[in-house]
């Protein structure tokens, strides 16, 4: 019989409110719910984070849907699950074309007049939340809001999120056993070391796929730990815009001009070195198959490959946490290691950091989506708030958006892992995939300096879109 441990992610626990807020239940609305237009069918699409049904979004989700039917009759959703590996470059192709879903997953390249504005509605009551006088005061405003800089360019807000997210490394504590491999892994020699030990009986140590998760999440906070000593001087701009020190991790509009000023550039020490560590970190711990396993779970990844035992360490997300304890196999969630200085004399040794935030499950509408369609989309959005979102949001392994109010689900250890990231080298620009920035050298096809040349041209690049999407033109160092 197995016995979880989870470190990091606790399981997930009843719902508790700690607040004097009410959260509505179904029997509390009205029979004819809240919604007052015709008996519409909305169409939400988005990519899978929870389990790897290409039809499904769990069983979790599949309640929620049918609560939100008992509440609001009028109003079907139609979920469409779209595949990991396309569903960005399909959302972003679908908006600027005016053909996207009625809700639509807010990871896509689009412009401010593609999706639809929520700050009137923010400033209005969320039904599904008694009491509430404002559906923005609802939320937690160290995660998601004016304050926290979860705007566009232009100052409004776009999207709501279902969740927060945390982030961690799943293992299998039978195969570190059998490995002779003690667990948690907390430094880059004690990695390697391990990955050796795992590969000696015969398994990957580190299970990766094709899909862009294992490279974005290893790249960002590979690059976090060598780049944290650089943010101070960077730190230049806070998160409403203005001049300023931040103080608690870097800005868009800081990291735009660091790129655009060659303050920050591919070519640093600290970036240079970020590569070759994420070079080394494939070498040696990677699937070594990795770029022909095709995952469409976006909650763990090679998910068939951990949850069968061929791989002993994996990312996973809080919304794995049902996958895990549900999985064959005595397991634990532990921070990624720091780049010690003895695996990397250039490595400052900081402790790694990602911490919680709104990267999870957040959906918006498009700007086609118009009356009726309109009006379901919002009252979605809203009901994610209540107690029957927020009950999906724990069973799912999601961490409470809204605050005062938890879903069960937390990142119970601390530490520095749980706390932002100041820093962190930037990937691919809008409409390209980091893939093709990193898969020549990880694959062995393409030069470090060929790499180099790439990361920066799409820094480049998107630095550039960034002035233009948010207006800066105007800022001397924008000319």
């Amino acid at each position: 019989m197995k016995k979880n441990t989870l470190r990091i992610l606790s399981s997930v626990t009843v719902l508790s409110v700690a607040t004097a807020m009410t959260l509505v239940g179904v029997s509390q609305a009205n029979a004819a719910g809240f919604y007052k237009g015709k008996k519409v069918t909305i169409e939400l699409r988005g990519p899978n984070q929870w389990n790897n049904n290409a039809k499904s979004f769990g069983k979790e989700w599949d309640q929620l849907i049918a609560d939100f039917k008992k509440a609001e009759p009028n109003i079907t959703v139609k979920t469409v699950v779209q595949p990991l590996s396309s569903f960005y470059q399909t959302n972003s192709t679908q908006l600027a074309a005016g053909t996207a879903g009625d809700l639509v997953f807010n990871q896509a390249k689009y412009t401010p007049d593609m999706v639809y504005k929520l700050d009137a509605d923010l400033k209005k009551p969320n039904p599904y939340i008694t009491g509430n006088k404002k559906w923005i005061d609802s939320f937690d405003s160290k995660y998601f809001g004016y304050a926290a800089g979860t705007i566009n360019g232009n100052g409004n807000i776009e999207y709501i999120p279902f969740n927060l997210i945390g982030i961690g490394v799943f293992a299998n504590k039978d195969l570190a056993a059998k490995a002779g491999v003690t667990l948690p892994v907390k430094t880059f020699t004690q990695l390697f070391d391990a990955c050796t030990k795992f590969k000696k009986i015969g398994v990957a140590p580190w299970g990766w796929d094709n899909s862009f998760l294992p490279i974005a999440w290893t790249w960002r906070v590979i690059s976090s730990i060598y780049m944290q000593d650089a943010y101070t001087a960077l730190d230049v701009f806070k998160t409403d815009g203005t001049a300023g020190a931040n103080g608690t991790s870097i800005t868009n509009k800081s990291t735009t001009k660091a790129i655009l000023s060659g303050s920050l550039k591919a070519t640093d020490p600290k970036v240079q070195a970020s590569l070759v560590m994420l070079k080394k970190f494939v070498d040696n711990c990677a699937t070594e198959n990795w770029s022909g396993i095709t995952n469409n779970n976006g909650a763990v990844t090679a998910y068939d490959d951990f949850f069968a035992g061929r791989a002993a360490m994996t990312w996973g997300v809080s919304f794995g946490l049902a996958s895990l304890n549900a999985a064959k196999f005595k397991s634990t969630i532990f921070p990624f290691p720091t780049v010690d200085t003895a695996a990397d004399s250039a490595s400052p040794g900081h402790d790694a950091r990602w911490g919680i935030g709104v990267g999870g499950t957040s959906y918006m509408i498009p700007i086609s989506t118009k009356g009726d369609k309109l009006a379901a989309a919002i009252k979605f959005l809203q009901f994610l708030g209540g107690k029957q979102g927020l009950k999906w949001a724990g069973a799912s392994g999601g961490i409470s958006p809204i605050k005062g109010v938890s879903s069960g689900v937390d990142l119970g250890a601390g530490g520095e892992w749980g706390k932002p990231q100041y820093i962190y080298a930037p990937a691919e620009a809008p409409g390209n995939t980091v893939r093709s920035i990193f898969d020549g050298l990880l694959l062995g096809t393409k030069t470090l300096a060929e790499t180099t040349a790439t990361l920066q041209s799409n820094w480049t690049d998107g630095a550039k879109q960034a002035v233009k999407d948010n207006k800066w033109e105007s800022e001397s160092w924008a000319k």
